[in-house]
């Protein structure tokens, strides 16, 4: 059992992922989904550091050989440079000026520079060039088919310093070919001397043009002005302001009198239609006023009498009341017997003479409304009148106000358009008389020096050439191999395979340190931590196992990988011991047929195991070892033929499950890799889920996702993927160990340095 225990690679828990949605909140995000292109996508910068770090040490020692020797050829073989024969042109990124800086223009990104490149080996330059009676006679000219494309081909355009720009062509016959390098810069410089001339000119006519237009638009505008000046009497904008406001203020004014005139219109129209209303009732229709007919009454002497006596007695009656209160009735008798009989006579007379005053009275309204209605009539037209006047010169008023502000606006505009076009004629003239002056200036481009013969220094060249050729040998030389590594696309981390595939990986497990010492053992330190992280790494796959076996029903779980050499075995192996410290029984089984080895890790002798289950030759009970490890049992994998590889393809493993799974916790079947042979597909049909297990640095993402297809192909989904051999520092071990663990990692000082059980 102590042999066992360290034949497993150690899982470092810290970088465990998901299995499912139920685990996010413990092993943190799902993986993410594979990169697209896969092995056949353009590598990036990571994909062939990746691959480099496979593959540095052949891809320096070939890179150094292979640009070594490609530096010494080109330093033999390369050839020495032909002389050239070269003009010198100067180009100063500022043009020249006499007096005006800013007509010169600049040259700050350096395009002028590029233009003048291409206009020297424009075909333009190149055909008035080779035209020349000196030019067209030369045998160099003569021998080409095609002139013009052989120049434009053979010169070459160079700019050694920041404004100076050399024309040259290789040396055939020095004399022939001066005169050729020679002819194309003059017609370069007749070029472009015409051209800056001709564009100065151009601009110069143009802003001549323009300053003759403005100069009559200006014209134009002031005579407008002067007459709308004079249609306003004025050509100050304060005037017309002043006048407007005085304007203004009599219009309010007269809006105001013109209120309250047609207020008076309005009243005096409603007394006119009573009063006329009135004088057009009949008389016996009036109604006379009963003060009215008193008024009358008391004008006739006997009734004024009588009323004179009524008014006397009533006046002694009040002041017998005021002086006897209490008594007043009886002391004032005669007096109201008095003032009743002058009563009766003022009724009596009113009887006699009152429809005499009603008629008198009736007719004297009439006349009187009459009178009032036809007096009214006339004020009436009067005011009329008047509020027409006033209507009339309120609407002048207003027209004048309008007019005067318009006036004034237009003068305002038409000045603000009148300096504004003065502004603009005096800078146009300005332009067109500094470019005048500009004109005088000298060409930009200025011949330095004429063709001459230059021999350009062969050692100089030979070692750029040399040097060039090696670095590129040596870069070719290390992208290529590291491209090449990368195509292998071999596993390197957990996320370089979880991007990779989209496989969801649940542990991984540390490679075996290196060891130490003249004796060939490590440090007791080391060999602690290291069998620490080792099984903490392997209880967190443990933990993500039972959790799918209570959330999906898993009792036989088979491990296997892609090819061999891959680490299952002792996954498988720590795997079960794990469960079995755990408290769960487990019954392992060697389904590796033509390479059994798990009755030999665990230090038992030979014995018949599954090849002879699946011929029949033996029983469950008589094949089942027990192991110094409580709860852990197993099955070995026995003599291996091709009737028990006919007895697996007919279903007997099916059989031997049904016997063993309600007898144990777990049954873990360790399978044989899924590429080679056909063996595990047949096991994987029946079991409840599938452990890949893969190897950093071993493992192929090629064969992996061809492992994960053949399942598939046969219906059968992976529960996830075990990385053994990773290097990460990641120890959770160090400060959460126990000495009890200690004695249970014996098994992995059996294993070799970075070393896992396949």
């Amino acid at each position: 059992m102590a042999n066992l225990e360290k034949e497993q690679a150690p899982i470092t828990g810290g970088q465990l992922l998901p299995v499912d949605g139920s685990l996010q909140t413990v092993y943190g995000a799902t993986a993410a989904p594979a990169e697209k292109g896969g092995a056949g996508a353009f590598p990036s910068v990571k994909n062939l550091l990746q691959g480099f770090r496979h593959c540095w040490l052949r891809a320096l020692v070939l890179g150094v050989i292979l640009s070594s020797t490609v530096s010494v050829l080109f330093w033999v073989y390369f050839p020495p440079p032909k002389p050239i024969a070269r003009s010198m042109l100067q180009i100063p990124s500022q043009a020249p000026h006499v007096l005006f800086r800013d007509l010169a223009g600049g040259d700050y990104g350096g395009n002028y520079k590029k233009n003048q490149t291409a206009l020297i080996k424009s075909r333009l330059v190149l055909i008035a060039a080779l035209r020349e009676p000196a030019v067209s006679e030369l045998s160099m000219v003569k021998q080409q088919s095609d002139p013009v494309s052989w120049l434009e081909r053979k010169l070459v355009i160079d700019s050694p310093g920041p404004e100076i720009l050399t024309v040259g062509l290789p040396v055939d016959d020095e004399r022939e070919t001066i005169a050729i390098v020679n002819a194309v810069v003059a017609k370069y410089l007749e070029e472009i001397e015409g051209k800056e001339r001709g564009d100065q000119k151009q601009k110069s006519d143009q802003l001549t043009s323009l300053k003759d237009k403005y100069e009559s638009l200006l014209k134009r505008r002031r005579g407008d002005y002067k007459t709308l000046a004079e249609i306003a009497t004025t050509s100050n904008p304060t005037v017309l302001m002043l006048k407007q406001r005085i304007i203004v203020n009599s219009l309010s004014a007269l809006e105001k009198d013109l209120t309250t005139t047609e207020s008076q219109v309005r009243n005096l129209s409603v007394e006119v239609a009573l009063d006329e209303k009135k004088a057009e009732v009949e008389l016996d229709k009036i109604v006379v006023p009963e003060l009215a007919i008193k008024q009358e009454l008391l004008k006739d002497g006997t009734a004024g009498r009588y009323a004179l006596e009524v008014d006397e007695q009533e006046r002694r009656i009040e002041l017998i009341k005021s002086a006897n209160p209490d008594h007043w009735l009886e002391k004032s008798k005669e007096e109201r017997d008095k003032l009743q009989q002058a009563k009766d006579k003022l009724d009596a007379r009113r009887l006699i003479i009152g429809p005499n005053i009603v008629n008198d009275l009736r007719v004297r309204f009439k006349l009187e409304a009459e009178s009032r209605a036809k007096q009214g009539k006339d004020h009436l037209v009067s005011l009329k009148a008047l509020r027409d006047e006033q209507q009339k010169d309120a609407e002048r008023l207003e027209a004048e106000s309008k007019s005067i502000g318009k006036q004034g606006v237009d003068l305002a505009q038409m000045k603000d358009d009148i300096d504004e076009t003065d502004r603009l004629v005096k800078a146009i003239t300005s332009q067109v008389q500094a470019l005048d002056v500009e004109s005088a200036a000298p060409a930009r481009v200025r011949l330095v020096e004429d063709a001459q013969v230059v021999r350009p220094d062969p050692l100089k060249r030979q070692l750029a050439a040399t040097g060039v050729s090696g670095l590129c040998t040596f870069a070719i030389i290390m992208v290529g191999l590291s491209w090449w590594e990368w195509r292998r696309l071999r596993i390197e981390s957990p996320e370089h395979l979880a991007e990779s595939l989209g496989v969801r990986v649940i542990g991984t497990i540390p490679r075996v340190p290196t060891k130490r010492g003249s004796r060939g053992l490590r440090p007791t330190e080391e060999e602690g931590r290291w069998d620490n992280v080792l099984l903490e790494s392997v209880d967190s796959i443990r933990i993500v196992l039972l959790h799918l076996a209570r959330s999906q029903s898993l009792k036989v779980v088979m491990v296997t990988s892609a090819v061999g050499g891959e680490g299952k075995t002792s996954l498988i192996c720590q795997l079960a011991t794990s469960l079995a410290r755990a408290g769960r029984s487990v019954l392992l089984i060697d389904g590796d047929l033509r390479e059994p080895c798990i009755d030999r890790l665990f230090g038992l002798p030979k014995a018949e195991g599954m090849c002879e289950l699946l011929r029949g030759s033996e029983t469950v009970d008589s094949a089942i070892q027990t192991t110094e490890v409580d709860n852990l049992s197993i099955i070995a994998g026995g003599l291996v033929d091709e009737e028990a590889l006919a007895g697996l393809a007919q279903g007997e493993l099916v059989k031997i499950f049904n016997q063993v799974r309600e007898r144990y916790d777990f049954v873990l079947l360790d399978s044989g890799p899924v590429l080679p042979i056909a063996d595990t597909l047949l096991m994987a049909q029946v079991v409840d889920g599938v452990l890949l297990s893969v190897m950093r640095d071993i493992s192929r993402l090629g064969f992996i996702q061809r492992a994960n297809e053949r399942l598939a192909n046969v219906g059968v989904g992976s529960l996830g993927v075990v990385m053994a051999g990773t290097s990460d520092r990641h120890e959770y071990g160090n400060k959460y160990s126990y000495k009890s663990r200690n004695k249970r990692g014996e098994l992995s000082q059996d294993l070799e340095p970075g070393e896992v059980a396949s």
